[in-house]
């Protein structure tokens, strides 16, 4: 599989896309940039905000996890990774829908509720950081793991 880039309209099955240029709504002075409100999210409670560091390994994905309940926001803080996504099928991944997708250090995903996903992969580095944001004891009330039948590799 083909590592593609990041749009809005590539990502949208499967969440939202920020990308780090998007300047909507800068304020700009000597001191500081600050562009505010790059994601609204509705997580309906209390938040988890955790640094996430992926390793670099071969791009091969063999598990994936969701969230059915809450979306989780993803924010590519140092270096750059692979991501991959899949739609649901009957509670399981779609094998049909899995993409693997570049994700730049600076810019953002929500995935949705229900979609799968997995740890990123750092590449260019030995490893990234990201900023993971989601309903609290997400990783422990709405965490559902599934093994695939067969790895799916992807590259550039």
């Amino acid at each position: 599989m083909k590592i593609a880039g990041l749009t809005k309209d590539s990502f949208s099955p499967w969440g939202a896309f920020i990308a780090a240029e998007e300047k909507r709504g800068c304020e700009s002075s000597p001191d500081f940039d600050y562009v505010g409100n790059i994601a609204v999210v509705d997580f309906q409670g209390p938040l988890s905000f955790s640094v996430l560091t992926p390793k670099a390994r071969d791009i091969v994905l063999t598990q994936v996890e969701s969230h059915r309940e809450t979306p989780e926001m993803c924010v590519a803080l140092r270096h750059d990774c692979v991501i991959f996504v899949a739609g649901d099928k009957a509670g399981a991944p779609d094998a049909a829908t899995i993409r693997a997708f570049l994700l730049k250090e600076g810019d953002t995903v929500v995935y949705a509720p229900g979609v799968w996903h997995w740890v990123p992969y750092a590449v260019g580095a030995d490893a990234c950081s990201q900023l993971i944001v989601y309903r609290d004891q997400t990783g422990r009330n709405d965490f559902h793991l599934h093994r695939l039948e067969s790895p799916v590799a992807a590259t550039f």
